[in-house]
């Protein structure tokens, strides 16, 4: 009889540890989703396993409590030995569940993204320490015609991506071609690969086995449209992120973009 009331008062702290692990992981989850600035689901698939997991211990939890107090389960002897593999199995999901979802803090599927200029160089506290000097430290009054994309994600390492384009008057275009000049004497003046009308003045363009590094700025002088990117992106699960200036080029050729010439 003692020891049925051992294993009696054992199956229910194992359902109330799986109930609160359930718990503690859907707090670190949402957590995790909050801790960017403009929060977004970067991984839809790796999203849906992570909640799977956190609620694991609790839906077996459930379905072990069903089966141990069915009324059909009659034999002293047997209940037991129910209630010991439920859980056996309920405590091995327990681990398993804290694991995945302590992982999703350094493998994080969820990210930070906006487009709205508003937010222009508003960013993520991790990348506050980063220099933005290529982009002026405010919109020039001229400016017009703004796109402006903004996306962070950390995986393992972080990889952020900032995209600014706008047309300005003559006078300030000029302007910011005397600027960048200053900051970076040492850049390099080349044609952009995909738009002739652009010309890139590059600080830093890079691409190999882990990734891009991208910082730059693109004059048309034809149109007075100026581009400022700045990007460092590396490998998830699906390969490689690719920085938002060659997706944006992508769509406005028709075809698939890749860097011919990173050697600056």
């Amino acid at each position: 009889m003692k020891t049925e009331r051992n294993i009696d008062w054992s199956f229910g702290l194992v359902l109330v540890s799986a109930v609160l692990c359930t718990l503690v992981s859907g707090i670190l989850i949402i957590k995790s989703y909050h801790h960017f600035l403009y929060p977004f689901i970067d991984d839809i698939d790796f999203t849906r396993q992570l909640v799977v997991m956190a609620g694991a211990p609790a839906f077996l939890s459930l379905i072990g409590f069903c089966i141990a107090s069915l009324a059909f389960i009659r034999k002293e002897k047997i209940k037991p030995i129910i209630r010991a593999v439920v859980m056996i199995i309920i405590g091995l999901s327990i681990p398993f569940s804290m694991g995945s979802t302590m992982l999703a803090g350094f493998a994080s599927p969820f990210g930070s993204m906006t487009k709205n200029i508003d937010n222009y160089l508003v960013v993520d506290p991790y990348l506050r320490t980063m220099d933005y000097r290529i982009f002026p430290e405010r919109i020039p009054e001229s400016a017009k015609e703004i796109e402006y994309f903004y996306r962070y994600r950390h995986c393992v390492d972080a990889d952020y991506d900032v995209y600014v384009e706008w047309k300005l008057s003559k006078e300030d275009f000029e302007q910011e071609k005397k600027r960048i000049m200053t900051l970076y004497p040492d850049l390099t003046i080349t044609p952009n690969e995909y738009d002739q009308t652009f010309i890139d003045y590059r600080i830093s363009y890079n691409s190999g086995y882990g990734g891009y590094y991208f910082k730059f700025v693109s004059f048309s002088e034809s149109t007075l449209v100026v581009r400022y990117v700045f990007a460092v992106t590396s490998y998830d699960a699906k390969g490689t992120v690719r920085p938002f200036f060659l997706e944006k080029m992508e769509r406005e050729k028709g075809t698939a973009c890749f860097v011919k010439n990173a050697s600056a």
